[in-house]
């Protein structure tokens, strides 16, 4: 599991995300949803 993962089911004691690593989640997350659409849309 990812770090992120882990700490959303199993809180307790971990390191804060700083905003670069938030801002590379929240990219990386866009990049897949462009992804996820494009496969989507072409299969339709």
């Amino acid at each position: 599991m990812t770090d992120y993962a882990v700490t959303s089911r199993y809180p307790g004691d971990y390191e804060e995300i700083d905003r670069k690593e938030y801002l590379e989640a929240v990219r990386l997350a866009q990049v897949i949803l462009d992804w996820a659409e494009r496969v989507v849309s072409q299969n339709l």
